[in-house]
């Protein structure tokens, strides 16, 4: 490695790290010689406000995980990032339909929009305003 602090080290992704992934995200170009992972457009997990109806948009992850056909990203992890938001307030995802989000731990979260609500403070009222 070099002792030059001008230059930016090089990360490379070992030829077995995309093994996995499927080939619809595998991109032939790098500029670090290796596969590089393109997400289609769209492909993120977007967590939104619900008590607003202009859509104030908390973060978003891109959707770089993938299992039996779903992309998107470890449930887990966007329920520990949504959880750490909300000043670690324990909650639950909701999609785009009103429809509360039920999956284990380990399991793929969809690439899509998601409302986080906090235990208790559920709004049926806020719900209606996203299912429209």
């Amino acid at each position: 490695m070099s002792t030059d602090p001008t230059q930016q080290p090089s990360i490379a992704l070992a030829a077995d790290a995309t093994a996995a992934v499927p080939s619809l995200l595998r991109s032939a170009g790098s500029p670090f010689g290796t596969t590089a992972i393109q997400l289609p457009y769209g492909s993120y997990v977007s967590i939104y406000h619900p008590g607003y109806s202009e859509n104030l948009e908390i973060f978003s992850l891109p959707a770089y995980d993938a299992s039996e056909g779903i992309i998107g990203v470890h449930y887990g992890t966007v329920a520990a990032a949504c959880q750490i938001v909300a000043c670690n307030q324990a909650g639950t995802l909701w999609d785009e339909d009103a429809l509360r989000v039920d999956l284990s731990f380990n399991d793929i979260l969809a690439a899509g929009v998601y409302y986080y609500y906090i235990l208790g403070i559920i709004d049926i009222a806020a719900l209606t305003i996203h299912s429209n």
